[in-house]
């Protein structure tokens, strides 16, 4: 019944920008997957500006935040007084660009999927030339459960695939340029089916456009990319970043050619470039240290990236704060455990570890590995987390990893701790107001329990 509502509201928003979009008639280029989609969706607007009039939908890329961007309405909290506010606006925003429709030529889009028939709903109204299909693993999961049950899926990673894929199967004879990651497994047995020639995979071993060498420095990584003419080009980017970023970087050449941008352009374009908040910005921390900031949010797929990346790290010793990821359903338990496995691999000394996930699962399995009990910590407040690694674990040299998901958890309270530079603090994620409000109650959370044990 909730998904029902969530859709039929939708629908409403989604009926006033139809409406927009066949008066502005931009040409749409999607981005969609599991995880990498906003870093791929900044960095693309940019490149393309570059020789393009472009809009983009700025942290936007639900079934209700979609229609609502199109129609240049700005949710906040979605709170049902905003709902009721947003409602009533929305026949007079339509109105409003139907008169004055937007004058940018292209729109590049962000698509998620976090229950069942989201991607479906979009292809209702978003009609894309260009896609990107960045990743598929394990998000969202819960919401998938009942596919499996129902005995559609083999498991719930196959249903998030299988919904991300609809974007691309509903689009095969209408798209001119499709790019899929084919070192996913999820996404290539899905995709290796169909040959089309607007279907392009890109990868360490797809036919042409290649990953061939990734390499982190102190503050800057260079990627080697081999592109459409079998030539290779080195990108150096001025920011630390996983391996993961180079499928966006590699996608994103494919685009930038297909609209005859050349590699000499994005390589302009990377020397500004910075990654949104919250994924993998580099900060200098107290006690001479250095934090990695993936607050944002998190999943295996992506804390598998920032582990390799904080492997590569220069630094004395390393150091991963990581916490739950949620929305797994009966992948909960599965997903974190081979997390706790590749801590192992990347010979990582030291953990600390918020969450009941990460306590149930994380934790005993680390011991099971023979990781060392003196250097884990587990706790269930992350600010109390923070307070520890500042006051009793971080030591000069040492790097830190911070990553979670952000339902409940909110781990940019542990970078604002660890920096250096208070005034850093404007550059992390979910500045908003209201993301300060649900901060300071786990705060209170903390100091009430200290204060009642006192």
């Amino acid at each position: 019944m909730k998904s029902q509502l969530y859709f039929f509201v939708a629908s409403y928003y989604r009926f006033f920008a139809r409406l927009v979009l066949a008066r502005w008639h931009p040409s749409i280029i999607a981005v969609t997957g599991s995880a990498g989609k906003t870093s791929t969706l900044y960095l693309l607007q940019k490149v393309l500006a570059t020789s393009y009039t472009v809009a983009f939908s700025k942290k936007a890329n639900s079934a209700f935040g979609v229609p609502l961007n199109i129609l240049g309405i700005t949710a906040h909290d979605y709170s049902n007084k905003e709902m009721a506010v947003m409602i009533f606006q929305a026949p007079f925003a339509c109105l409003r660009r139907m008169i004055h429709p937007p004058t940018e030529k292209l729109y590049v889009v962000e698509l998620d999927s976090d229950r069942p028939g989201e991607i479906e709903f979009f292809t209702r109204f978003i009609k894309p030339q260009a896609i990107v299909w960045i990743s598929s693993s394990a998000t969202h999961t819960e919401q998938f459960s009942r596919l499996v049950k129902q005995g559609l899926y083999r498991d719930e990673i196959d249903a998030v695939a299988a919904e991300y894929a609809t974007l691309l199967l509903s689009s095969m004879q209408t798209a001119l340029c499709m790019v899929y990651n084919q070192d996913s497994g999820p996404i290539n047995a899905i995709m290796h089916e169909h040959a089309v020639p607007t279907l392009i995979p890109i990868g360490i071993h797809a036919p042409v456009w290649k990953i061939l060498s990734w390499e982190v420095k102190r503050k800057r990584t260079v990627i080697e990319l081999q592109l459409h003419d079998g030539s290779v080009t080195a990108f150096d980017v001025p920011s630390v970043v996983p391996r993961t970023f180079a499928y966006s970087l590699l996608a994103i050449c494919v685009i930038a050619h297909h609209y005859k941008i050349g590699e000499d352009m994005i390589q302009k374009v990377l020397e500004e470039f910075h990654l949104p908040p919250g994924r993998s910005t580099v900060f200098e921390g107290v006690h001479n240290s250095m934090v990695i900031d993936s607050s944002y949010n998190s999943s295996l797929e992506a804390v598998l990236g920032l582990l390799e990346l904080l492997e590569a790290m220069p630094g004395k010793r390393k150091i991963a704060v990581l916490g739950d990821m949620r929305e797994l359903g009966a992948q909960t338990k599965d997903e974190h455990e081979r997390l706790a496995d590749v801590i192992i691999q990347r010979q990582i000394k030291e953990v600390v570890l918020v969450g009941p996930s990460m306590k149930a699962y994380v934790g005993p399995r680390l011991l099971e590995l023979g990781f060392e009990k003196e250097h884990m910590n587990i706790f269930d407040n992350s600010y109390h987390a923070g307070m520890y690694v500042k006051e009793s674990l971080l030591r000069e040299g040492d790097v830190v990893l911070v990553k979670a998901s952000q339902n409940t958890l909110f781990f940019e309270i542990i970078v604002e701790l660890l920096l250096a530079n208070a005034d850093d603090k404007q550059h992390l994620c979910r500045r908003e107001p209201v993301w300060e409000s649900k901060r300071n109650v786990i705060k209170k959370e903390f100091y009430d329990r200290v204060h009642a044990t006192s």
